[in-house]
């Protein structure tokens, strides 16, 4: 307000001073005041019609008010007084676009380009409204203006080559790479671009080549040659009839980004998904070496020595994980497991208990925290602990039958609460007949109950689906033992011997040919 009335009074000695009146414009219509800014604005074009800035300001003005055609009127009078002043020229054709109509825009640039001379800011906003128009071949001969004058330009001819491509004009997009080629033979874009124009033309073996040499340029952007890789390889599941392909652009890909962690990480995918365990876990430690910040990449490590039953590794590298990602609950239960392979019963309890005390959202998680707990509990000898997490392990699954199978053996290897093992043991099996564990269980209830008959009854038929494990061969043993046939007991604890058991005890039962009860 102080402003206005200083201008006003300003007004009342200068009323002929454009200058003023340009300024009580100004603040009118920072006020959007925008009838009285005009009236001023227009009485400064009055009084010096020759000023740029006096012109600009009305123009702009009328675009505020919407009033188009005295805007464009204004913007033609800058550009007949001040042919030079690019700034303006952007500003009509922008206003032409706005109104739709491009052909005005279009000679607009022109006008703009015969002032400043081939402007690749220029030829972009031309390339842009041919293309609106549909005037595939007036846009390629903007982008032409550019290369003609710096034929060296590679962006230049990749522009013209993403035209052609996008209109199915596709022999003159690979002429125009071709082009590109002879300029830079290892260009790695130009040489991904021509892999998919032959892998659309279903010329696999043509488009694998050009793809190796793409990878093979080490200025290709990684993340291009990694989204290539996963695109043509993994998207849709992995195709094992084009594993060789993925594997040989695996090895060209960390061999030219050794430093780049996602390149060892993406290459391990794909020897995992070929089942190549140790060799994807040592691309996965490569890339966790280089970078700590990718939990994913731990993970799946981690997981990878869970199948390699490598529990040492499992066990340091899930503990060195967790300096990194404190919260994540997946890596106390890993590193849990572990040790209870390792049979650090205690060091597992407490690895565990902490991951418990984070916020656990997957019931499946909470199953194998629990379900693990247990585990170690057990072989502490602490069989009440063991049994609270095996009952909080079937209170998020009461019908899991994994859960009912373990928490009945345990039962039934102590020898305590039979009744309720055979009970969960039974469902587990209505759940689950054919498991070869599961009619385990149930025999070795059985034999624990003194119902030997029985036992032999599940047990045999345990055997007949996995005729070759040690513990089932011990177990049957034991009940042949049981009904009086000694020496088919000792021929099964022998054949226990022979399939991988390394047990004592099998070992005094057939020295001394009898049972003894662990």
């Amino acid at each position: 307000e102080r402003a206005i009335k200083s201008f006003k009074e300003s007004l009342d000695i200068f009323e002929s001073s454009p200058i003023v009146h340009h300024q009580m414009a100004a603040i009118y219509k920072k006020e959007e005041k925008y009838n009285l800014a005009l009236q001023h604005s227009k009485r400064a074009v009055e009084l010096k019609g020759e000023k740029i800035w006096y012109l600009k300001q009305l123009a702009e003005l009328y675009d505020e008010k919407n009033n188009y055609q005295e805007a464009v009127k204004v913007y033609n009078q800058i550009i007949n007084l001040f042919p030079k002043d690019a700034e303006t020229y952007y500003e009509l054709a922008k206003l032409h676009l706005y109104k739709e109509e491009l052909q005005k825009a279009i000679d607009t640039y022109d006008r703009l380009e015969k002032q400043v001379g081939i402007n690749p800011k220029v030829i972009n906003q031309k390339k842009r409204i041919y293309l609106k128009l549909n005037k595939v071949e007036q846009a390629a001969n903007e982008i032409k203006k550019l290369i003609e004058k710096n034929p060296q330009n590679l962006e230049y001819h990749r522009m013209l080559a993403k035209i052609y491509t996008a209109n199915d004009m596709n022999e003159k997009a690979v002429k125009t790479y071709e082009k590109i080629l002879e300029i830079k033979p290892d260009d790695g874009k130009t040489l991904l671009a021509m892999a998919r124009h032959h892998k659309r033309n279903g010329d696999d073996q043509k488009a694998f080549e050009y793809l190796k040499r793409a990878f093979g340029d080490p200025n290709l952007d990684v993340d291009d040659k990694v989204k290539t890789l996963l695109s043509n390889y993994l998207v849709g599941g992995f195709k094992q009839n084009n594993k060789e392909e993925a594997f040989a652009l695996g090895e060209i890909l960390v061999a030219k980004h050794p430093d780049e962690a996602k390149a060892h990480a993406v290459y391990g995918d794909f020897l995992y998904q070929d089942d190549q365990l140790k060799e994807a876990r040592k691309q996965y430690r490569q890339a966790t070496n280089l970078d700590k910040d990718v939990y994913q990449v731990w993970e799946q490590m981690l997981y990878i020595e869970w199948e390699l039953e490598d529990f040492d590794a499992m066990k340091s590298e899930s503990n060195e994980a967790l300096t990194y990602f404190p919260n994540q609950p997946t890596l106390y239960l890993l590193n849990g497991i572990a040790n209870v392979r390792l049979e650090n019963y205690q060091e597992a309890v407490t690895k565990l208990e902490s991951g418990l005390n984070l916020n656990i959202s997957q019931e499946q998680s909470k199953v194998q925290f629990y379900l693990n707990l247990a585990d170690a509990h057990d072989h502490l000898e602490q069989y009440e602990q063991s049994g609270s997490f095996f009952e909080k392990a079937l209170e998020v699954k009461p019908n899991d039958p994994l859960i009912l199978n373990n928490y009945s053996y345990n039962l039934a290897l102590r020898e305590e609460k039979l009744d309720k093992a055979e009970q969960m043991s039974q469902k587990s099996l209505s759940l689950k007949s054919e498991n070869a564990a599961y009619l385990d269980t149930y025999g070795w209830i059985q034999y624990n109950k003194g119902n030997y008959q029985e036992a032999k009854k599940y047990v045999k038929k345990a055997l007949n689906k996995s005729p070759e494990d040690p513990e089932l061969l011990d177990h049957y043993g034991d009940v042949l033992f049981k009904l009086g046939k000694k020496q088919e007991a000792i021929k099964h604890w022998q054949e226990a011997l022979d399939n991988g058991s390394e047990s004592d005890l099998i070992k005094k039962k057939i020295r001394d040919k009898t049972v003894y009860e662990e």
